[in-house]
Formats: structure tokens, sequence, C-alpha cells
């Protein structure tokens, strides 16, 4: 058996070259001084030959291995190099590299340890590969930027295949040959009997005898050749297969070390970008990319190192890129929405930070960043940002009131800052102030109806606040039955939290019983990410009242209220003012207008991508009831709502066109883009992805792609970009309602 061969089975260096001089081992050019090539080179050698240490040739890679460092020293050190050249200068002729353009990339990940950036502007990392010693050395690289390595074995890369050999040291050469052999001493017999055959004209014809024996010759020739031909058969089978393996072994091969160079690019990118050397970590993740061109970790690190630089464009681009990749790649949408906020585009920062948290509810960095940005959006003046007078931050669910209202620190007698007591504070303060609400229940327990300074029963608000929670299902403030939650006279903007369990005091009762949920007053006020449930209006509105005032409501959700008058969800009247923009109304009771209820005269509600369901009414209106004022209604369902008459709509609509109505009886003022009487096909009451519940489109809803782009949100409730092409006929048309459908 012969003795396996690293030298030629993994450097392709021949017998003939054996044992090689230091520059062959290496594959560089003999009398190399450029050092940072050798250096590469050597690295290079040694990443291979790692790729064997654990194979059935283990000590003879450890052999080799012990060589390429002996021969790095060696050339590295400038006395030692000198004195081997010399000695080499007159034994041998110089020998050329191969110069390897990469094959292509197949990456290998499982990295675990984290590298620490600086913190700037709420920046995330994705997790980065930890550094190893010989990451540290640098990528050597050729002038055309072709890494610079030694013989790949068995391939040549230049020409993309395997190295020629003269065709007789093929492997399937010697039973090729003999298999012709055999056959031409066949065709000679055969000849011959044939001849025979034909009969001695000087000693007559063949006999019978003669002709059987010549029968017998021509069956065992045929079985001869059959065999003949099966043992080619074979061989040349077993040949392909063992070229077949060969070429595996190689493409293995070669897939890991371009694996090895991907991660030493990487990591050394990484490297340099905890360090804050930007300009290098882009060179080695572009590196890295060019390598691997679907390595979203890359494209976002990189994306990183242009946003610390101000190239904010670039940084965009680049984290794009990775959520290309990666759809749910949450630290590039969070990081995104920040490089958006830079450049002033507030609205997709706002989207991105959603979509980040929606992905991962526990990212605490992008639960603050939003906030902050809410903040700064509510606040702003004359087209500049402004911070708020004072921020509070609520450390305690217990409800207790402020020690102290208009000293600037919202604190209890025990020193803590509840909700009540930051009200209070903010209350007693001028300006816009910030209150920060953490997870959990916040539950009113201090009663007395008809108060009006939050000292007990319901908060009031009657100075300019804005209100933060962490998410509408962790962030919680509960009324407990004893009043309203929130009493609104000012300007207020709440988000990402929910309001529940209110219920405002009766007819005879001190106080009024409108608003079981909020009750707003004056001033305008925006609810984004709001649940609103559960609440019960003792004397009129379950849910939300808007007196005179000015409601925006955006990705929110209105359901589970009641009341025994008129608007179990929503009641705008008193010349007051309501938009409703991707927003849910659902399971709400009242005697009249169940969903959503408009009276008197300059009243005005504009209703655009929202989904107005299972609401029921005693009398009339289970989704809309119209008592004067106008109502809008764009890109909307309304469906499935009970009620003794106009089940779905009572009275006259403006409709803005593409609207979805399943009972249109008890209506007016749809137009023909409307879609009317049709079942819009939608699933419960479920929590879809966002942070609020939504009612998803089912698979073939006539609502999907029916809608018009020029007046739908960028995103739908949920946060999902709009529009999808829900039907899959190559057009994307946003669909009617508050949820997209995701084919």
């Amino acid at each position: 058996m012969v003795p396996f061969d690293p030298y030629f089975k993994w450097l392709a260096i021949p017998p003939e070259e054996q044992p090689p001089h230091h520059y062959r081992l290496l594959g560089l050019p003999i009398f190399l001084d450029d050092v940072d090539v050798i250096e590469g080179a050597a690295e290079q050698r040694t990443i291979y030959l790692r790729t064997f240490q654990t194979g059935p040739n283990s000590e003879l890679a450890e052999r080799l291995l012990n060589e390429v460092s002996e021969a790095r020293l060696c050339l590295l050190t400038a006395e030692d190099k000198t004195e081997y050249d010399k000695r080499l200068h007159s034994s041998l002729e110089p020998t050329q590299p191969i110069l390897v353009e990469n094959p292509p990339a197949r990456e290998k990940d499982g990295m675990s340890a984290t590298v620490t950036l600086p913190a700037d502007d709420g920046y995330q990392l994705a997790e980065l590969e930890e550094l190893t010693p010989t990451d540290k050395q640098p990528l050597a690289y050729a002038p055309n930027n072709s890494v610079l390595r030694g013989a790949d074995p068995a391939r040549d890369w230049r020409t993309g295949g395997k190295q020629k050999k003269p065709l007789w040291q093929e492997p399937w050469a010697v039973p090729v040959a003999a298999g012709g052999v055999v056959i031409v001493v066949l065709l000679l017999m055969l000849l011959t009997s044939w001849i025979g055959r034909l009969g001695d004209p000087q000693n007559g014809p063949v006999t019978a005898q003669q002709g059987e024996d010549q029968q017998d010759e021509d069956l065992q020739a045929k079985a001869a050749a059959e065999k003949a031909a099966a043992e080619k058969a074979a061989a040349e089978k077993a040949a392909a297969e063992k070229r077949a393996a060969e070429f595996a072994r190689e493409d293995q091969a070669a897939a890991e070390r371009e694996a090895a160079f991907l991660a030493v690019a990487r990591r050394r990118g990484n490297r340099y970008l905890a360090n804050e050397e930007f300009d290098k970590a882009i060179t080695d993740y572009t590196e890295a990319i060019r390598i691997n061109p679907d390595d979203a970790r890359a494209y976002h690190n990189r994306g990183i190192a242009y946003s610390r630089k101000e190239e904010l464009d670039k940084a965009i681009a680049d984290y794009t890129d990775a959520i290309r990749i990666n759809p749910d790649y949450a630290t590039a949408y969070h990081n995104r929405g920040i490089a958006y906020d830079k450049v002033g585009d507030v609205d997709k920062a706002i989207a991105n930070l959603r979509e980040a948290i929606r992905i991962n509810p526990d990212n605490a960095l992008a639960h603050r960043k939003l906030g902050d940005i809410v903040v700064q959006r509510e606040t702003a003046g004359a087209g500049q940002r402004s911070k708020p007078s004072f921020q509070f931050a609520v450390n305690t669910t217990s409800d207790t009131v402020d020690a102290d209202p208009g000293n600037g620190v919202a604190q209890d007698s025990q020193g803590k800052t509840s909700l009540r007591a930051a009200i209070m504070e903010a209350n007693a303060l001028e300006g816009r102030d910030l209150i920060l609400l953490p997870k959990g229940t916040f539950t009113l327990s201090i009663a007395g109806v008809g108060e009006e300074n939050s000292a007990s029963g319901d908060l009031d608000i009657k100075s300019d606040m804005t209100i933060v929670g962490e998410g509408s299902h962790s962030t919680i403030i509960n009324g407990n039955l004893l009043d309203r939650v929130l009493d609104i006279s000012g300007n207020v903007s709440l988000s990402r939290l929910t309001v529940t369990g209110g219920r405002p005091p009766g007819p005879r009762q001190r106080g009024n019983g409108y608003g079981g949920g909020v009750a707003i007053s004056k001033g305008t006020v925006t609810m984004d990410e709001v649940t609103v449930s559960g609440n019960h209006g003792a004397f009129g509105t379950g849910g939300i009242v808007v007196a005179g005032a000015t409601l925006t409501l955006t990705d929110s959700t209105i359901s589970g209220n009641t009341t025994p008058f008129e608007g179990g969800g929503i009641a705008v009247h008193s010349r007051g003012t309501a938009n409703i923009i991707n927003s849910t109304i659902s399971d709400n009771r009242a005697d009249n207008g169940a969903g959503i209820a408009g009276s008197g005269d300059g009243t005005l509600i504009t209703i655009t991508n929202s989904t107005i369901t299972g609401n029921s009414a005693k009398f009339g209106g289970g989704g809309l009831k119209i008592n004067g004022g106008t109502v809008r209604l764009q890109n909307t369902i309304v469906s499935s709502n009970t009620a003794g008459s106009g089940p779905d709509i009572y009275g006259t609509v403006q409709s803005l066109g593409n609207n979805l109505v399943r009972k249109t009886i008890g209506s007016t003022g749809l137009v023909s883009s409307d879609l009317k009487n049709v079942d819009p096909t939608l699933g419960p009451l479920d929590d879809n992805g966002g942070t609020t519940l939504t009612h998803a489109l089912l698979a073939g809803s006539p609502a999907i792609d029916a809608g018009n782009n020029s007046a739908a949100p960028e995103t739908d409730q949920r946060g999902i970009s709009r529009p999808i092409d829900g039907d899959s006929n190559g057009t994307n048309i946003v669909d009617i309602g508050a949820s997209e459908f995701k084919p």
C-alpha cells in the first residue's frame, strides 16, 4: 500500500520537490521579501492544515504545522532569512507561487461571545464573535486584492477545475487499456472462426461436428466479450465514484477554508469596531460581505460603523440589507430607527423601533428610545426639538399622593414615586412634563369622587404632559371600579399602556358619569398603541368621551366597554374632533352607537384603515351611529355588528372610498368603490403581533388588496409595513382595515 503523502495530497507538492523549501511550503514566490505577505501566507497555511488535525492523519498534520511555523519564523527574521536565501540560491531553481482567487464562500456561524462597544445614542450590537490569537494577524492580499495562499490540493482555482494530468496518469487509464486489448483478441478469434465456416476448398465443406464445435466457440467468445464489457463498466464506475469522492473532499476543504477566512475578517472587524477604528472595521466587514454576500451580521455591524462616522445614508442601507437577509433581525430594526431619527424622519424611526420591540418585547433600550422620540415629537415646537421640563420615573405600583406638589420631586411620604404623585406634581409645574411607567398594574385605591386635583378617585390631568408605558400588554392602569380612570383637560400624550376598570358615578351622584375609561373635555390628546377595555359608563360612554376637545387615536384597540346609554366604545360630541387611524373598535355594548357615536353640529370624526366589528347596540347603530356632525370613512371595515336598526351604520357617512360594509341597511353616503354587503372573513380579536389586539384578515378575504394606497399609513396597527401583495398578483395594494394580510 502506498503511504499517505501529506505534501502532495494537502499542498500539491509532488515527490520530486520534497522536502519543500520554506517558500514552496508556504506557496510563495522564491526569495519574496514582503513580510506582510509572508505572514499572511503562513497564517492561511496554518488555518488550512488545522482542518486535518482531527482526522486520521492528525500526526502528519501536526508535523506540517510545525514546519510551517519554522518556515514563518525563519522568513520573518531578517538575519535567518538572509542566510537561508544564500543556501537556497545555490541549490534550487526558483519556483512561482499559485495565486488563488477565493472559491465560493460558505458561512459557518455559531459564535457566542460578545465585544462591548461604547454606548452612543442607544445603538445596539448583535452578538460578536470572540477574537482568537490568529485573528490578530493581518490578512494578506496580492496586488489584485486576491488572497495569496498556497496551492489548493488537487484544485486549480485559476481554471475553475482539477489540475491537468497526463492521460496515462488518470485512475481510469489502466482498466480501459486492458479492456481494449481483450476486445481486440476476441475480434481476431471471431474473424478466424468465420473464415473457418466458409470451408476449405481443397478438403471439402465443413462437417456437422465441425459446425457444432464452431458454435460452442462462438458462445464462449460471446460470453468472454460480455464479461470483459462488464468488467470495463465496473472499472469505469469505480473510477467515477473515486473522482466524485475526491471532489467532495476538496469542496469540503474549500468550504472550511472560506469559513475560516470569513471568521477572521468578521472577528477582526469586531475588534476594530470595539476600539472605534471605524474605517478599518468597515474594510474588514466589506471583505466578509465579499466572501459571503448573505452575511446579515456583517452588514449590520458595518452599518454601526457608518452610523458612528455619521454616514447615516450608508448606515441605513446596510441595516436594510441586514433586514432583507434576516427579516426578524430586531437590533437591525432598532439601529435603523435611531438612524432615521437622526436624519429627522421621526415616523420611520418610530415604526422601526416598534418593529424591534414586536420581535423582542424585552428590549428595554428600544422601549426607552421610543419613549424619548415620542416625547420629542409631542414637545417639538416651531420645527425645533425641546426636552420636557421635568421627567418622573414611576417606581411603585402603590396608589399614593404627592407629599409636596410643586417641589419638582414627585415623591410620597415614603420617598416613592407613584403614578398619582407624578401626575399631581406635573399638574403643579409649568411646561410639559414626562412620566415614565414601567411594567406593572397600577391600581387606583384612594376612593373619593368629584375631587379635581388627583388627590382621590380618578386621575385628573390638568396640565400638559406625556405618559409612556412599556406596552399595552404589560403596563396597565386599573380604575378598580372606584371612578373613571383618567379625566383630561390639558394637552396630553398617552402611549403604550392599557386603561381598564373605570366606572364613574351614575345619575344624581357627585361628578358626571361620562367616559368610564377616559374623559377628554379640553385640549389636544394623542393616544398611540393604547388599549381601552373593560370600562363602564354609568351615565354615558363606556370607553372614551371627547367633548369639545381633539383626540388622535393611532394603532390602538377599544374593546369590551359598556354603557346603558350612547357610545359604548367612543362618543364624540359638542364640536369635538376625533381622528381614528389604524385602530380596532370591537365588542363594545350600548343602547345606541355601540362602537362609535357622533352627535351635534360641528362634530367631526375621521376614520382611516380601521376595523369596527362585533359591537352590539340595543336600538340603533351597532358599529356607527351618526346623529349630527360629519363622519368620514376610508379604507375601513364595518362588519358583523348588531343593532335593532342600522346594524353596521345608522345614519349618513361621508365615504372617501374603499370601505367594506357588511350590512348597508340603515346607512347612506357610501360610494361605488366601497364593498357592500360582503363578509370580510375576519379572525377573532387576538394577539396577531404588535402591542395591541387585532382582528386578522383570513385568506381569501375580499378586503385583501382592496384599499387605496394614497390614503393608507406606512404601517398597519401591528407595525407591519404596508402595502403587501396579499393576493400574490404582483402588485402591492393596501388592504382594507387595521391589519394587513401577510401570505
